[in-house]
């Protein structure tokens, strides 16, 4: 069964659409890109996780390039995206495999994009944040000034809390991952992911216990509670307060915020209340058709012209 991504450009929700249109279940899953197909950086780690969830499940997974000289092939080189597959079950096209190990790859912390990070659950924390805010850091470096330092360090917080919730709730042997990147100096993108028990999932085992009166929330209501006031598994208010603090960030940073969970898609963006207070609008972006995902996979897009530094 051959999924054929065509020379266009991929959002995360993008390639989860273009994913669901075409997919039929098959023991050999053949992923195609034309010549000039490019993926934003959150549907490379959406990808990378269905790769290892369909490689989990027994399938075998082939992924084929036009050409040696794809930029496609050449970025995901770079960022270091075959380092993360299955070392068996994966198939290349003859004319690519041999040339795998000639491509260019830079060094971990760049201008634009850093390498993707891997988050192995039930380890120690050995994410690099420096590598993952250089692109941020980057974009604020110029002229730097206390209002500028404080923005790194909440993009570092919102990427710190986020790779934390996995640690904590995940539940998965698969590795998750982060990263993030730089668009023409106006838009930064993080993208966090992982393939657990997913977020909803883990949140809802506890609300009839600890949390009662929230038992008949929609999921869109229950996220928000989650990102505005906090509610962990546990009935803990710390600990229930890592998304959060990622939220409160991340409306400072005028940014958006999209969530792909096990069958939906879910998108929050900002509202203004008063001069002085934002919220969120939670919306649910789910098709009637959509390819299941294990997991939680966030992705922040920061709007960074219209930033005030």
């Amino acid at each position: 069964m051959e999924i054929i991504f065509k020379n266009k450009w991929y959002t995360g929700l993008e390639f989860d659409l273009e994913l669901s249109n075409q997919y039929t279940d098959n023991h050999l899953i053949e992923l195609s890109f034309h010549y000039n197909t490019k993926l934003r950086v959150d549907s490379v780690t959406r990808m990378l996780s269905l790769i290892c969830q369909l490689h989990k499940n027994g399938q075998t997974v082939s992924l084929n390039f036009q050409s040696t000289r794809s930029p496609l092939l050449n970025y995901l080189h770079t960022i270091e995206f075959f380092k993360f597959l299955p070392k068996n079950g994966i198939l290349y096209s003859e004319r690519i495999a041999p040339q795998l190990n000639s491509l260019s790859k830079g060094s971990k912390k760049r201008k634009s994009y850093c390498a993707i990070e891997p988050i192995v659950c039930g380890q120690e924390h050995t994410e690099d944040l420096d590598a993952l805010v250089t692109p941020f850091h980057e974009y604020f470096s110029t002229n730097v000034n206390e209002v500028r330092k404080s923005y790194i360090y909440r993009v570092k917080t919102i990427l710190s809390e986020l790779i934390n919730n996995i640690h904590e709730h995940s539940e998965s042997k698969l590795t998750g991952y982060a990263a993030t990147q730089m668009y023409n100096r106006s838009l930064g993108v993080i993208t966090v992911c992982d393939s657990g028990i997913g977020l909803l999932s883990t949140i809802k085992a506890s609300i009839v216990q600890n949390y009662p009166q929230h038992q008949d929330l929609s999921d869109e209501q229950i996220l928000n509670l989650m990102f505005e006031k906090g509610i962990s598994r546990h009935h803990d208010t710390f600990r229930g307060q890592g998304l959060t603090s990622s939220a409160k960030n991340a409306l400072v940073l005028n940014a958006s915020v999209d969530l792909r969970l096990k069958e939906s898609h879910i998108h929050l963006e900002q509202r203004k209340v008063r001069d002085t207070f934002k919220t969120w609008n939670v919306l649910n972006r789910s098709s009637s058709k959509i390819h299941p995902l294990l997991g939680t996979h966030f992705t922040f897009q920061f709007d960074l012209q219209n930033i005030s530094l």
